[in-house]
């Protein structure tokens, strides 16, 4: 939160621009694709960004930040960890600048990779791949693949352009000045992909795991050169040492012709990864079941049945079950990020599988999925806030709701006047429950209709 107070304030002016053009196809593979990567949050943010752009950006033309995080309704650390998103997506450039206005910064937006560029990336492919279950991974690839024609059964009859259009002589020696800078005007950027730099790549032995996979399977040097950026990204992901990662490109090479097969290698590694994590034993722990007397104590104290409900179907629980049954209920799937994120979490040992369960049910609950960035997130404020045990983490809970509901803003006009707050009716609030009608009396109904009879009689008077 401190880096982004540091980096940015709202009062921080912006100008966007646009390194290439976003098509309608764009947008499908950024929801396809990249949607999964950055969250809902990022990509909304990024959709809006693009909304800004005009056709050429001047300086008086710089918008405050205030108007993103009002618009989008975040505030500015969730708008900075965003945009830090989509810059290492590749999807956007920042600028900076100080001027005689003050702070102002310049996004550079890029439309996303080509489906096929995107599968061919080792890093995007991975982190996909990580995030979403191997069945949904498949499904996008069949639904991103062009299939053109094949011409072993067909012979092209196309016409090239000079078979169809007359252009004179003249057209091709004398061009005209404002041709020319139209076609010097026309530049774009190419889409950027994700890479690591060179000092995160040197932090990796590439001698030691050239000389292992030389004696383990006689693959050459230049093999690992030219698949450096996924072979560094197995590392990175699953902190693979030197000599786990020459193993297992030994086990999964092209014996045929002594090449490394990617796709077998990252398949395994995962399998591996999440075979070793599911097989490590947490410290034993004391059962937390609720008493009838402390169930008591709590409905005394104000919990909810479903507050205790919680409390009684997380004391015994295995957290990584626990997210899958919950998921279930809400007709989703646990993707591999978020077993990855839990696994994490576990392997930590700083909370009970009980207060996991809490937590798992808060964020999908908030968040429907649970990534890395997030769960360290709320685990990090619930460990300051000292959380040990199921009631602490619904207290921690609570005390996250209660300043939303106790302050209330007032509103103003342009003359400083306060604003009139309509309240809301009955029926428009949270937890509203429709009053069960209740039935009238034989002697009431009797009254009613002597009502009703006697404005008939008014009404039919007034209108003679």
């Amino acid at each position: 939160m401190n880096d982004a107070f540091a980096a940015l304030s709202p009062h921080d002016g912006f100008l966007i621009t646009k390194a290439n053009y976003l098509s309608d196809f764009d947008q499908r593979v950024l929801t396809l694709l990249y949607q999964p990567l950055m969250g809902v949050t990022a990509y909304s943010l990024y959709l809006y960004l693009w909304s800004f752009v005009r056709k050429q950006a001047v300086m008086t033309d710089r918008v405050l930040h205030s108007q993103i995080l009002s618009i989008l309704d975040i505030d500015l650390p969730t708008f900075y960890e965003n945009r830090l998103k989509l810059e290492g997506l590749g999807l956007l450039r920042t600028y900076q600048k100080d001027d005689e206005v003050g702070r102002l910064f310049v996004y550079e937006l890029y439309a996303p990779l080509a489906p096929d560029a995107f599968f061919k990336d080792d890093l995007l492919r991975l982190a996909l791949y990580q995030k979403v279950d191997q069945h949904q991974f498949e499904k996008l690839v069949k639904e991103t693949q062009l299939h053109p024609v094949t011409k072993k059964d067909f012979k092209e009859v196309t016409k090239n352009f000079l078979d169809v259009f007359q252009i004179g002589k003249q057209a091709f020696t004398h061009t005209t000045s404002s041709a020319e800078q139209a076609a010097a005007s026309m530049t774009t950027k190419p889409a950027q992909v994700p890479a690591y730099s060179q000092a995160q790549l040197q932090t990796f032995d590439w001698e030691t795991l050239k000389q292992f996979v030389w004696s383990g399977g006689h693959i050459s040097g230049s093999e690992i050169d030219q698949n450096q950026a996924a072979l560094f990204n197995l590392h990175q992901f699953y902190n693979l040492s030197e000599i786990d990662l020459a193993h297992a490109i030994a086990r999964t090479m092209n014996v045929a012709d002594n090449t490394i097969d990617m796709p077998a290698l990252e398949r395994v590694v995962l399998q591996e990864h999440t075979e070793k994590t599911t097989s490590l034993k947490r410290p034993a722990q004391k059962k937390q079941a609720l008493t009838s007397a402390q169930e008591k104590q709590l409905q005394q104290k104000g919990y909810s049945e479903r507050e205790i409900q919680i409390l009684k179907e997380t004391a015994d629980v295995v957290p990584l079950d626990y997210l899958q049954a919950v998921k279930e209920k809400k007709h989703g799937i646990v993707g591999k990020g978020e077993i990855y994120a839990l696994r994490n979490l576990e392997n930590r040992y700083i909370f009970s599988d009980q207060v996991i369960a809490i937590l798992i049910v808060y964020l999908v609950n908030n968040y429907q999925t649970i990534t890395q960035n997030l769960l360290d997130r709320v685990a990090d404020s619930w460990i300051q806030a000292g959380v040990k045990t199921g009631v602490d983490a619904l207290n921690q809970i609570r005390a996250f709701k209660q300043p939303k509901q106790k302050k209330q803003p007032k509103h103003y006009t342009r003359n400083g006047r306060p604003t009139r707050q309509e309240k809301l009716p009955d029926w428009a609030q949270d937890g509203y429950q429709k009053q069960e009608t209740k039935q009238l009396s034989s002697d009431e109904q009797k009254e009613l209709a002597a009502s009703r009879e006697a404005v008939k009689k008014m009404l039919e008077g007034g209108q003679s």
